[in-house]
């Protein structure tokens, strides 16, 4: 039965507005004031023998949420105007006063679209940030949702940005509020939104980043990562990896699945420390879907000096398969991610930037080959660090694109750092020249007791702690190129990519990344280690066992840009070596190492 005409304290209900798992929301008078409100009431269910003390304690817990939340200040998070408990109907009716919005709900904004098309990366992008300012605010107090998803968010228009709303979070602690009512000591929320240790009671702020990831797969796909009953529910979200966003929607830039699937995780240690993270990992990924070349950073300190504290693994089997030991120069240099400023290197063959005002045509975008200097998508080692490099990013899902096009991205002159970076379009033809899935041996790869393909795919395997294992493809040899990889680390501590081999001098640069989420680059001389850069930690990486990530190296003869998952990491200046074999690497510094990898492509210019 509704409340239409009902007095729940000062407030008479006037009709209802919308009905969900939570209760019902209803239109109503402010009696004392001249204004309308919008109420929320959650029915209980009379007890046969009634237990005073559990409702006094019910209540009293119900009334402490309350203060809490209504301490909340932030733009973004509608206002908690009352709250109180009525026996309507001979029921209890717990309720929570807010200010009435005529625009509706984020729902209502999506179905008013007029298309069922998903949102616009840069959209979705707009919304979790704010969704994610909100959430933040609560959680420095110590205050978790638990019940975030679109129809919790109410729309503010704009004047200034009418295609472009502002979100308002309602429901602050409502879960927690109904079950302390209800006297229940599990939290609820709802199921198709709700993390596996939200299922088992026990939220955490990971909890609420957990269902705006959800929301945001949602808006990025048009569909739910999950679906089924609620047996069905429970189990794909304490089991099941959902299916990468881009295999949904193939506009996608890959670098936006591995922020998606990372705050999916199921463990709430492997999400983003913060909410806020995420929404900056975002954000950064969806850069990458429209700024494919940016500046490049300047050179890092002289080659032959390396951080303190990091020496690299010590016992290296470089190409084809020997055990030797590099040790790096010990002068100590801490290394920090370069700013802008420094012009790209002149490359052979490629043409000139065109003016500064001419937008870059999209197929010309090349993810795993960014470059502004046709340059080689190699791997990298990271060493944990809780520090993530802001770098600008480049769209992964576009280096497939440019692949499959044949498409050149020229070099781009860097402008001031106050300015936007300059962009360049395509015009200057590239061809993939060595396509390479990986599943047999069609290449002349090694195959040794550490080089092998099982199961579709290359495996690099070794176990002899602090060792680099590295195999060759013997047929190539490349110069002034773009070297890309599928890798999965099944066992440990991480793996990547060798490039620029020359055997008779055992020289070569190693790219790669640790299963933990850092990604390293080094030089070898003569089995001599440089460090070119030092361990560093990227949410870009997929971390943990059996998770795939693409890696991606471009040498254009002097500039070496790496990428991950998409996304450029940085680049530097290296000119030490040009040409050479490729390959691919594992490392067991404390865990034997198998490294599995498929699809192996390098393009060069026509």
């Amino acid at each position: 039965m509704g409340l239409e005409g009902v007095q729940l304290g000062h407030y008479r209900v006037r009709s209802l507005i919308a009905r969900g798992g939570m209760g019902e929301i209803y239109l109503a008078d402010d009696t004392n004031l001249p204004r309308q409100v919008a109420i929320k009431v959650v029915q209980s269910e009379p007890t046969l023998y009634p237990n005073q003390t559990a409702t006094q304690e019910a209540n009293r817990l119900f009334d402490r949420e309350m203060r809490l939340v209504s301490s909340l200040d932030h733009p973004y998070i509608l206002q908690l105007l009352d709250y109180g408990t009525e026996t309507v109907q001979g029921k209890p009716t717990t309720y929570m006063v807010m200010p009435y919005r005529a625009e509706g709900s984020l729902i209502d904004w999506l179905r008013s679209r007029g298309s069922r098309e998903p949102l616009p990366p840069q959209e979705v992008a707009h919304f979790v940030r704010e969704a994610a300012d909100a959430l933040q605010h609560a959680h420095d107090r110590n205050i978790l949702h638990m019940d975030v998803k679109p129809s919790n968010f109410l729309i503010r228009n704009r004047q200034e940005t009418p295609d472009r709303p502002d979100l308002l979070l309602m429901d602050f602690g409502i879960a927690k509020a109904i079950d302390a009512t209800k006297g229940s000591t599990t939290s609820r929320g709802t199921l198709a939104y709700m993390a596996s240790e939200q299922w088992n009671g026990h939220p955490v702020p990971a909890s609420d980043q957990y269902a705006l990831a959800i929301m945001a797969y949602e808006m990025l796909t048009g569909q739910l990562p999950f679906r089924g009953n609620d047996m069905q529910m429970m189990y794909q979200h304490m089991q099941t990896t959902p299916v990468p966003p881009s295999s949904l929607n193939s506009r996608l830039p890959r670098a936006i699945d591995a922020v998606i699937l990372r705050a999916l995780a199921k463990n709430p240690q492997d999400r983003y420390p913060t909410i806020r993270a995420f929404a900056d990992a975002l954000q950064q990924a969806t850069v990458a879907s429209n700024n494919a070349i940016t500046p490049p950073p300047p050179p890092p300190p002289p080659a032959n000096q390396n951080p303190a504290g990091w020496i690299p693994p010590t016992h290296l089997a470089p190409p084809p398969n020997q055990n030797v030991n590099p040790r790096p120069n010990p002068n100590p240099n801490p290394w920090s991610l370069p700013g802008q400023g420094q012009p790209l290197p002149q490359v052979p063959q490629l043409p000139p930037q065109p003016p500064q005002q001419q937008k870059p045509n999209m197929t010309g975008r090349i993810v795993l080959i960014g470059l502004a200097v046709l340059v080689v998508l190699s791997g990298v080692i990271y060493l944990f660090s809780r520090v993530t490099p802001q770098p600008p990013t480049i769209d992964r899902n576009a280096t497939a694109t440019a692949l499959a096009a044949n498409n050149v991205v020229p070099t781009a002159t860097p402008a001031p750092t106050d300015t936007p970076a300059p962009t360049a379009a395509p015009t200057s033809a590239t061809k993939i020249t060595f396509d390479d899935p990986l599943t047999s041996n069609t290449n002349q790869w090694d195959e040794s007791s550490n080089c092998a393909f099982t199961n579709s795919s290359y495996h690099v395997v070794g176990s002899q702690n602090d060792t680099l294992f590295s195999c060759l493809a013997q047929a190539t040899n490349f110069s002034v190129f773009a070297y890309q990889v599928d890798m999965t680390i099944i066992s440990g501590d991480g793996g990547g990519v060798v490039f620029c081999v020359n055997d008779a001098s055992n020289s070569y640069y190693y790219f790669g990344i640790r299963s933990t989420g850092q990604y390293e680059l080094y030089r070898y001389n003569n089995h001599q280690a440089t460090t070119l850069i030092q361990p560093t930690a990227s949410s870009l990486i997929t971390t943990g066992k059996n998770q795939q990530n693409t890696i991606a190296a471009a040498d254009g003869g002097g500039q070496i840009i790496v990428y991950i998952n998409g996304s450029k990491i940085t680049s530097i200046q290296d000119a030490q070596f040009s040409q050479g074999k490729i390959g691919v690497a594992a490392i067991d510094l404390t865990n034997a190492a198998d490294v599995s990898f498929s699809n192996a492509k390098v393009v060069q210019n026509a």
